[in-house]
C-alpha cells in the first residue's frame, strides 16, 4: 500500500503512513471477518467518512460541528506525526 503512495522520489512515505495505517486497521480481515480495531477494542472504528455522512443525513445533531471535528482530528494527527518523528530523531 505504501509503494503506492509514495512520490516519484520515495522521501514522502513517512507522510501517508498514518492514513495508511489508519485505513488497514479499519478494513475487516477476510481471516478473522473482524478490523483489527475491531478486534483491540471490541467496536468498529468510526472514520471521518462515517462521521460526515451522520453529519449529512442529520444536520440537526447536537455537539461540535464534524467537519470542524474531522480538520481538528486531522491537525492533530500531523501535529502527532511530527513529535513522533522528532521523537525517533533524538532516539537515534
Amino acid at each position: 500500500m505504501l509503494r503506492k503512495f509514495v512520490s516519484r522520489t520515495g522521501t514522502d512515505w513517512d507522510q501517508w503512513l498514518p492514513y495508511l495505517l489508519f485505513a488497514y486497521r479499519e478494513v475487516p480481515q477476510a481471516s478473522t471477518g473482524f478490523s483489527p480495531f475491531e478486534l483491540l477494542y471490541g467496536r468498529q472504528v468510526r472514520g471521518p467518512l462515517d462521521l460526515l455522512k451522520d453529519y449529512w443525513e442529520n444536520p440537526t445533531s447536537k455537539g461540535e460541528n464534524v467537519v470542524a471535528y474531522v480538520v481538528k482530528m486531522r491537525e492533530r494527527l500531523t501535529k502527532m506525526s511530527a513529535l513522533a518523528q522528532e521523537n525517533m530523531r533524538t532516539a537515534q
